[in-house]
């Protein structure tokens, strides 16, 4: 029995392939390839950080927006003399603050590339990755201390080169202080921190979270140490930075000691070796002989 052909002609399928699998880098071979593991202080995200995407620029503008209405509000209720917001220098102050954004996040940028090009392959053979294996907690306090007593350090020579002491003159200009103060800095003082400050987190391999809290305290208490508050910390002045000690530091030759406490965060060094001077009254003038800024 023969029967009709059949019409029933089925298209001619191509086998089914599994997609291709997305090609992950290896953490350590995104290291190699010079990332930055603290970008995100300037806000850069990078998506192939071999941990979660840090904090961006909005959260460290919006810490940086949220510290400065605080800082004015506790100037404005607790004030140490009675100043008004837009005082002597509040402009110049706001320039300021862009100044160094815009300068630490090139700088920044740069040393993530020459650090992670140069400096990465040491980590191992030098066995320099033992800390960031560590709680970030214990990574957040370990960095703390080594990167406030090199710029203690810093800070100290700042005041003692007279070379260096032409850019630092710059921030002891102002004559009126409070927490705008903090951010008053000639660009090169800015590299030049920057340049030897970051080179611990990126050599122990510190993560983006523990990098972006040590900014956040250390702004925190710069803050803080250079606001008009007439706040006392008590025992805590041996510890920690604070407006009874800093405005010390910021004195006119005039009216005190020169070369006094050069605490950034942790007055501990000053007390350590020497340094420090906390007398009970405020200074009755600061600034410098020579108050021009550049």
């Amino acid at each position: 029995m023969t029967g009709r052909p059949s019409t029933d002609v089925r298209p001619i399928t191509q086998p089914q392939t599994c997609p291709p699998k997305t090609q992950h880098t290896p953490p350590e071979e995104r290291r190699r390839a010079g990332k930055a593991p603290y970008r995100h202080i300037i806000g850069i995200g990078d998506s192939n950080l071999p941990y979660p995407t840090p904090p961006s620029v909005i959260s460290y503008s919006l810490f940086l927006l949220l510290s400065g209405l605080l800082f004015t509000l506790a100037e404005r209720l607790w004030p140490r003399q009675p100043q008004p917001i837009a005082r002597k220098g509040y402009a110049l102050d706001i320039v300021y603050i862009f100044n160094a954004e815009v300068v630490g996040a090139l700088v920044s940028i740069w040393l993530g590339r020459m650090y992670g090009t140069h400096f990465l392959q040491w980590r191992e053979p030098l066995g320099l990755t033992a800390l960031a294996r560590q709680p970030e907690w214990l990574q957040l306090a370990a960095l703390l201390l080594v990167k406030d007593f090199l710029q203690w350090n810093i800070h100290n020579l700042l005041h003692r080169v007279p070379a260096l002491w032409e850019f630092h003159k710059t921030h002891h200009s102002t004559e009126v202080m409070d927490w705008l103060s903090n951010w008053r800095f000639h660009w090169f003082e800015i590299v030049f921190y920057q340049t030897i400050l970051y080179l611990p987190a990126n050599l122990l391999g510190m993560s983006p979270t523990v990098t972006f809290g040590c900014a956040v305290i250390s702004t925190t208490i710069g803050h803080f140490a250079h606001a008009n508050l007439r706040w006392r910390v008590g025992p805590l002045k041996y510890i920690i930075n604070s407006p009874e000690m800093h405005l010390w530091h910021h004195v006119h030759p005039d009216a005190g000691p020169q070369n006094r406490n050069f605490a950034i965060s942790l007055a501990l060094w000053d007390w350590l070796f020497h340094t420090a001077y906390a007398p009970a009254q405020a200074p009755k003038r600061l600034g410098i002989i020579d108050a021009k800024t550049t």
